[in-house]
């Protein structure tokens, strides 16, 4: 017989007694909570490129000389582009995300 389900350790936290099993819960939750949060800051990030995408193509088409250069809003959208793919490695690396074993 294993003692894989005994509770090997008690911690007092505050007034309440948590147990190994409790403690590993909540660094369960706490990790779910930072793959939402990661999702959002990409989901944010992908929002901001497409604006810079769209935002670059209205002065592209009404080419007035006092507006902005599209050079400007190309720039950000490759900036938010590299910094999309860097959540998704750093999150890769900290094993917070996991990429699919079998694409297809």
């Amino acid at each position: 017989m294993t003692t894989a389900h005994k509770v090997t350790s008690v911690e007092i936290k505050g007034n309440r007694l948590m147990t190994l099993s409790m403690l590993i819960n909540n660094k369960k939750t706490a990790r779910g909570k930072t793959k939402v949060l990661i999702k959002i800051i990409i989901g944010i990030l992908l929002i901001v490129m497409i604006y810079n995408l769209f935002k670059a193509m209205t002065v592209m088409l009404k080419d007035e000389p006092k507006q902005a250069n599209m050079s400007k809003y190309i720039g950000r959208r490759v900036l938010t582009s590299v910094a999309i793919v860097l959540v998704i490695l750093i999150a890769m690396a900290t094993g917070l995300i996991e990429p699919n074993p079998r694409p297809y």
